[in-house]
Parts: C-alpha cells; structure tokens; sequence
C-alpha cells in the first residue's frame, strides 16, 4: 500500500509541476499576445500616416502639374509675344 501511495504522491507533485509550467507558458503567451496587439496597432498607425503622406504627395504632384502647364502656357504666349514685336520692328 505504501508503495502505491509513494507512486500517488509522486504523480500528484508531477501533475502540479505540469500546472505550473503551463501557468507560466500561458502568461509569457499572454504577454506575446499584448506585444503582437501593440505592435499591429502601430502599424495600422503607419499605414494611416503613409496613407496620409501619399495623399498628400499626389495632391503637391498634380499642384506642380498644374504650374508646369501654366509655366509652358506663358512660355509659349511669350514666344508668341516676342514674334509679334519682332514682326513690329521689322516693318
């Protein structure tokens, strides 16, 4: 009898080392979670701000479009310009 309540004893302590290794690997699982929940919030603030950024961009892209347009427009008229002034002087 003595024998199966050494072997019992010995079980019981196994299974409370098997609890507490399991307690422990379910906390560091637990904080792995905190720092993957952290570290997806980040990113999501980051996708925002290069979402924001490229907005941004494309908004100053067509803006410098628009005055390159303008600019070749009034190079072009003043071309124009100079001709007829030209034209002037030369009759």
């Amino acid at each position: 009898m003595g024998c199966v309540y050494r072997q019992s004893e010995c079980a019981y302590q196994q299974l409370g080392h098997v609890y507490r290794q399991s307690e422990h690997l379910y906390q560091q699982l637990a904080h792995i979670y905190r720092q993957l929940e952290r570290a997806y919030q980040q990113l999501a603030h980051v996708y925002r701000q290069s979402e924001q950024l490229y907005q941004q961009l494309e908004h100053l892209y067509r803006q410098l479009e628009r005055a390159f347009q303008q600019s070749e427009q009034l190079y072009q008229y003043g071309l124009t310009e100079e001709c007829w002034i030209a034209l002037q002087l030369i009759e």
